[in-house]
């Protein structure tokens, strides 16, 4: 099958690559003109034409960006990319594999008109450092579909490559999981964190010298907690994708009307560190303050 990447970032590189690797024809497309130079001098078929990634490709990936602007979930790029690969007549399958919001892509389905027939959602699972190596030794592959026929194509092509269990679920259970993966993350660091905080706390005033570091490294041994957020306790989240994606799961449930103190605490407690309010505002583009979070 022949593979096109829309969007040559860190994720659709790790993914073009290692279809590459697997033997498939892959083509990067990116409006990036110095991402597309590097990817050639690696000898990649790389190019800025979305019209010809349709024409050479079979399954299409979408890999660009979704970023929160002042709270809001802004999905206009993956729409955009959408909007142009319908005017391209492009007959194959799509894959959204952009961190989108539930009901994201029913929704610009809908409104532009797509067959949603051949469109599923995949999302990445992916950390940032490790992309390439993460993504072709998969531990779990999540698949959102529209259509029973897209489920068995897909599912059928997966096989041939990952050997780890693939879900089939609904498409916005499938936008649903990326999310809540993201959320548990940020949660898991935020807690440890403010148990970091509530020791230093508690050692002042009482003139102790417990240690949150050692703490967290003897519980990360139980296999019920592990050890994710355990290091470098009192920094918070800082990359790009946990800001953002918690931000904007926030925004989506107050837009529904359902207040959740639980995530928004997380946030609140990230913004404690310097890491994180430097983030959310970077990331984001406003302070917390300004999202009237606190």
């Amino acid at each position: 099958m022949r593979i096109g990447i829309v969007g040559a970032g860190n994720v659709g590189q790790a993914i073009g690559k290692a279809f590459n690797s697997f033997g498939c024809e892959v083509t990067f497309m990116d409006i990036d003109t110095f991402k597309i130079k590097l990817l050639k001098e690696d000898s990649y078929r790389a190019i800025t034409s979305l019209p010809k990634t349709c024409e050479n490709s079979d399954l299409i990936f979408i890999t660009v960006p979704t970023p929160t602007k002042a709270g809001d979930f802004d999905y206009s790029i993956v729409k955009d990319a959408l909007t142009s690969i319908k005017k391209c007549n492009y007959k194959g399958y799509i894959c959204i594999k952009s961190t989108v919001l539930p009901g994201t892509t029913r929704d610009i389905c809908e409104s532009i008109g797509l067959d949603r027939s051949k469109v599923f959602v995949n999302p990445e699972f992916l950390r940032e450092k490790t992309a390439l190596q993460d993504f072709i030794n998969q531990k779990f592959i999540v698949i959102g579909t529209f259509s029973k026929g897209c489920e068995t194509d897909i599912v059928n092509f997966y096989e041939l490559f990952f050997k780890c269990p693939i879900s089939i679920m609904s498409i916005e259970e499938a936008e649903f999981t990326k999310y809540l993966s993201n959320v548990f993350l940020s949660m898991k660091i935020s807690f440890w964190n403010e148990m970091g905080r509530i020791i230093d706390i508690f050692n002042k005033q009482n003139g102790h010298k417990s240690d949150a570091s050692r703490i967290a490294k003897i519980l990360s041994l139980d296999p019920r907690i592990g050890e994710y957020g355990t290091y470098n306790i009192g920094k918070g989240f800082a990359l790009a994708c946990l800001p953002k994606d918690i931000i904007a799961f926030s925004s989506l449930l107050r837009k529904n009307g359902i207040y959740s103190p639980f995530v928004e605490q997380i946030i609140v407690v990230n913004n404690m560190t310097p890491e994180g309010k430097k983030a959310i505002k970077k990331v984001v583009g406003a302070s917390l303050e300004e999202l009237m979070f606190v």
